[in-house]
């Protein structure tokens, strides 16, 4: 069990029933807690807060600084602090979900934590999900493929060679990086010649690949781009394969697609290449969707049967 012992007060007259009082740990308590609101996610924040700060053995600083937090991009870096393999893909997953900033973009109770953890089974080495087969011989798409999984480093043994995205991202190359996603994903889906993805590759895109490239993506931004990234926001605006319009505008929004020029189409001149993008910004790469369908929609609906 956590507590937050900064949350407690002498109950006096003074104290008690006064509404905006401030209670929480500086360096442990989220924002609106700190300005008098508490929710059930606000608990689940500075579980996040703790774990993160028993997994680096980073302190809040008597001067108030904080070395896991970057207060310029407004974003944690506790993963900087990290000695390699300590702590898996999915579980930290679930530590960057527990620790944003906005209350909405949280888990929301710790029954939704459990259950993403036994989900994902991070807290041991988890074995790969049940991918659909689509090359068995009775031409069935239902039956499962057992993939036994791997370290980030060893992804690379799939259909294509990563080296040069990996190398990119590195080197914090996003536009570069951005265009060789594509190449990449053209390579898989053996339409390099075309030049160009339709629909139907997305949906039987391949889930390692597409698990690797999102883990790149994931690791070198420090969780703040990739295909993982953006489908949890898709998410969190109501996003589904069959969303409609106003859906797509607000996810469009939220990642920073759509402004100015953007309203209707991406503009991938008007694309910000910089770390300092909106969360979920890249990548973002050009394909050849059906009017009125966004392929994001299609990508998505793809990672939920890849179970990333």
């Amino acid at each position: 069990m956590s507590i937050d012992f900064g949350v407690s007060k002498q109950a006096t007259g003074t104290v008690l029933g006064k509404a905006g009082t401030m209670v929480g740990t500086p360096g442990y308590a989220p924002l609106e807690q700190m300005r008098g609101q508490a929710y059930p996610a606000s608990d689940l924040y500075s579980l996040g807060v703790t774990c993160i700060r028993l997994i680096t053995q980073c302190l809040p600083k008597e001067d108030g600084s904080d070395e896991l937090y970057d207060a310029l991009n407004s974003r944690w870096v506790w993963r900087e602090h990290l000695q390699k393999g300590t702590v898996s893909y999915h579980l930290g997953q679930v530590l960057d979900k527990l620790i944003q900033d906005y209350v909405k973009e949280r888990y929301q109770s710790a029954d939704e934590v459990l259950a993403v953890l036994n989900s994902q089974q991070t807290l041991a080495n988890p074995k790969s999900p049940q991918i659909p087969d689509q090359h068995n011989k009775q031409g069935s798409s239902q039956l499962p493929l057992t993939v036994t999984s791997s370290p980030l480093h060893n992804l690379t043994t799939v259909t294509v060679d990563y080296t040069q995205l990996k190398y990119l991202l590195a080197a914090g190359r996003w536009r570069d990086a951005n265009e060789e996603t594509l190449n990449v994903m053209l390579k898989v889906s053996g339409r390099e010649k075309q030049g160009s993805l339709y629909l139907e590759d997305i949906e039987k895109f391949s889930c390692q690949d597409l698990y690797t490239i999102d883990q790149f993506w994931v690791k070198y931004s420090n969780r703040r781009f990739g295909f993982s990234v953006q489908q949890q926001i898709w998410q969190s605006v109501g996003g589904s394969k069959n969303a409609d319009y106003r859906i797509w505008c607000r996810f469009g929004y939220q990642v920073g697609w759509m402004r100015n020029k953007m309203l209707k189409h991406i503009w991938f001149n008007d694309l910000t290449f910089s770390i300092n993008a909106p969360t979920g910004h890249l990548p973002c790469v050009e394909m050849t969707t059906i009017v009125g369908m966004p392929w994001t929609c299609f990508l998505f609906s793809r990672i939920e049967v890849c179970r990333m």
